[in-house]
């Protein structure tokens, strides 16, 4: 496909504590209105400081027994964090796989509640900017749902800013206080059934509008956070509004909000193109032999995209 458009809006995966969960987790300092700070140079110079803070995290961590993690409905995730964190830090992770645009909700209805069953989220950047965090607006010490990260990071190999690309923590939200950048991804949009459609079929975004493919298009749902909203987003700017009405109305696709589904449907040839697919629901069809790919181009962008 020549000179086609992807979605380089950064899709950022955010690590952040949640407020006042389970009682285990660093608390805002109510009624101050500012984060508390750590010195990274301070922790980073102060070695026996930090393993004892360290040490006494560890110590609390155990007495509570488990830490509990809303996270991507990634198989692999689900399966090997648990027990990859049990081995490091002999504490149970207790790890609950749901897409992010579902877990801001769940824990908002929590908390009118009264109820703050969550230590830690993973969150896309959608979810996490938004309702997550409160649209990034401090009270009490507080970002929406978010307590404070940095207090807690006492390790001097994460604080070694060395460490990082940008020689800088990879706190993202102004305060550089909540919310940890783990990742930044450029997604492929376009994924083919490779037995149906070949590569050379899509030579342009306008190609995705023939009849032949009418009814045979599955997408994620760009109507809720996640990949295609960002996506669907840098469409609509690149493309404009008749192509994105044309793409997501008039070609009938299929809309899921469940990426494996999506993988499914795309493997089986019910639908033969697929929109906004995640990267690692296509990799365990490749690994299964399915007849899946990426379209070899899909993550290019251009000015010139027809």
């Amino acid at each position: 496909m020549s000179r086609l458009l992807t979605a380089r809006l950064e899709k950022a995966t955010l690590l952040a504590l949640t407020l006042a969960a389970c009682g285990g987790s660093v608390q805002p300092q109510a009624g101050s209105g500012k984060a508390s700070t750590a010195s990274t140079s301070n922790v980073a110079s102060q070695p026996a400081q930090g393993q004892q803070s360290w040490d006494d995290l560890l110590t609390a961590a155990k007495k509570e027994q488990t830490v509990v993690v809303f996270g991507p409905p990634t198989p692999d995730l689900r399966t090997q964090l648990p027990p990859a964190f049990k081995q490091r830090f002999g504490v149970e992770l207790q790890y609950t796989g749901q897409a992010s645009g579902e877990v801001a909700p769940k824990l908002a209805s929590e908390r009118l509640a009264g109820l703050y069953t969550t230590d830690v989220i993973i969150s896309g950047a959608n979810s996490m900017y938004g309702p997550i965090a409160g649209n990034a607006v401090v009270k009490d010490g507080a970002m929406g749902m978010l307590a404070p990260l940095r207090p807690g990071l006492v390790l001097p190999e994460v604080l070694d800013r060395s460490k990082y690309r940008s020689g800088q923590l990879p706190f993202v939200d102004p305060p550089q206080q909540y919310m940890w950048s783990t990742t930044g991804t450029v997604n492929s949009i376009i994924a083919l059934n490779t037995e149906r459609v070949k590569p050379a079929d899509i030579k342009s975004w306008n190609d995705l509008l023939k009849p032949d493919y009418t009814g045979k298009i599955v997408t994620y749902d760009p109507t809720i956070a996640g990949a295609a909203t960002n996506q669907s987003s840098e469409i609509y700017l690149a493309l404009g509004e008749d192509y994105l009405k044309k793409l997501y109305v008039d070609q009938k696709p299929f809309v899921v909000r469940d990426h494996q589904q999506a993988a499914d449907l795309l493997s089986r040839g019910s639908d033969v193109i697929s929109l906004s697919l995640e990267q690692q629901a296509l990799d365990r069809a490749q690994k299964q032999g399915l007849p899946v790919a990426f379209h070899s181009n899909s993550r290019r962008y251009a000015g010139k995209h027809r």
